[in-house]
């Protein structure tokens, strides 16, 4: 986990450098993004489960950078319910996510590059659906897939851990979906001689 983060910083680093002649205020913008998402990465690497709102945060922040890589040619849609901000997800859920649709479609297509990121809730279960219009997988075997190591195995491995057998996913025609079970953040607080907990309707920065 730490050393892809490091790969990626490498990455981004000689990005930064070639950006610093050619278009300084961006450089700066993406040494920020930078910043804050290799900060993000290893607090929440202390954590088992984060609210999606923070994971929102990291994407962006992600996306920004990638954007500073290939200008104008990814454009992102998001449809996600309100009220889901606040629900507890493995942290670096999506990224990886992203990341692949980035990997498999702008890297492997000219022009520009839609990537859509859907999160619903549906029968207690929380639906993610990461589509783009790259070529697609080369296969729909999930199984097979998930043994090969990819960072959708990792997150997929990391989604049976914190919820076992209540996980599940498949491959669609231009993306990947996954299934598990909704948990809303709580917050606790102490009052008197007991903790009270109830569920939190505050949104927190992560940088916080």
């Amino acid at each position: 986990f730490k050393d892809r983060i490091n790969v990626h910083y490498e990455i981004d680093q000689e990005l930064h450098h070639t950006m610093v002649k050619s278009s300084p205020n961006q450089a700066e913008e993406v040494t920020q993004d930078l910043a804050d998402l290799f900060r993000y990465t290893l607090r929440s690497s202390e954590k088992s489960l984060v609210p999606l709102h923070e994971e929102l945060t990291v994407i962006e922040l992600y996306l920004n950078i990638e954007k500073a890589r290939f200008k104008d040619r990814i454009n992102v849609h998001y449809e996600i319910d309100q009220e889901l901000h606040h629900t507890m997800v493995p942290s670096m859920l999506l990224q990886p996510l992203v990341e692949n649709a980035i990997k498999h479609g702008v890297n492997k297509k000219e022009g520009n590059h839609d990537i859509g990121i859907s999160i619903s809730r549906k029968n207690g279960c929380i639906h993610v659906l990461i589509t783009d219009s790259g070529p697609g997988f080369p296969h729909k075997n999930f199984a097979r897939i998930i043994e090969q190591g990819t960072g959708l195995s990792n997150v997929f491995q990391r989604l049976q851990l914190q919820f076992g057998e209540s996980v599940d996913g498949s491959i669609l025609d231009n993306g990947i979906h996954l299934r598990f079970p909704y948990q809303k953040e709580k917050t606790e607080i102490k009052h008197a001689s007991k903790t009270i907990v109830f569920n939190s309707s505050i949104r927190e920065s992560y940088s916080s």
